[in-house]
């Protein structure tokens, strides 16, 4: 992979990552999309704008809600 600041006479070249790597990365990014899913998902909750939350943050935040603890799954039902 190349990267370049426009100038192709400046390129430099950089070692792509394993597979390893890049499934680590790949959960990294899906984790920070997650959480910043419920983080909207929770401010649009205490402000009492329920309504206008976005129906992409509401499917990331319903589809993550389920739990192999009991009690867990009791609070985020709760909490529909």
């Amino acid at each position: 992979m190349f990267i370049t600041d426009g100038n192709m006479t400046d390129a430099k070249c950089f070692e792509m990552c394993g597979e390893e790597e890049a499934k680590h990365s790949i959960e990294i990014v899906e984790a920070y999309v997650q959480w910043h899913a419920n983080d909207i998902s929770d401010w649009h909750a205490i402000t009492g704008n329920d309504e206008t939350l976005p129906k992409s943050c509401q499917t990331l935040v319903n589809a993550n809600q389920k739990s192999d603890d009991p009690v867990l799954q009791l609070i985020g039902d709760a909490a529909i």
